[in-house]
């Protein structure tokens, strides 16, 4: 499978983040598969559940199902991982994106300002967010 250079992805992430920083805003949600790829460098196996890219101001992280973790880590050019697992098995840890995703919105305060797909997002993502 076809991946940038580390070099690429940093230049992409710099541009965005130039945006990110003129608007004010601290978190970047990125929904839409070939924006992902464009900014990580990484293209799923399935898409068959929610994978989401974070862009902040310094770092990068991925929400993935655990079935693309092993993919994600070896071809991904981000910071760092959250999985979540939707076995019973697991049911200890995360079984939802929804749950980690409340989480890193919680710290980052509902007093920051966003950036969203608005294009792509589901609208009951968007309904979330905004309450």
């Amino acid at each position: 499978m076809q991946t940038f250079d580390k070099k690429y992805v940093d230049r992409r992430l710099e541009a965005l983040r130039s945006r990110m920083k003129a608007k004010g805003i601290e978190l970047s949600i990125i929904w839409e598969p070939d924006n992902e790829y464009y900014l990580s460098g990484f293209r799923a196996i399935s898409y068959t559940r929610p994978i989401v890219l974070l862009v902040y101001p310094d770092k990068t992280s991925y929400i993935i199902p655990a079935l693309e973790e092993d993919h994600a880590k070896i071809n991904a050019k981000v910071d760092e991982f959250f999985v979540y697992h939707e076995k019973i098995q697991n049911s200890h840890l995360d079984f939802a994106y929804s749950q980690i995703l409340e989480r890193i919105l919680k710290e980052v305060g509902t007093d920051k300002m966003l950036g969203l797909e608005m294009n792509v997002l589901p609208a009951s993502v968007c309904d979330w967010i905004r309450s």
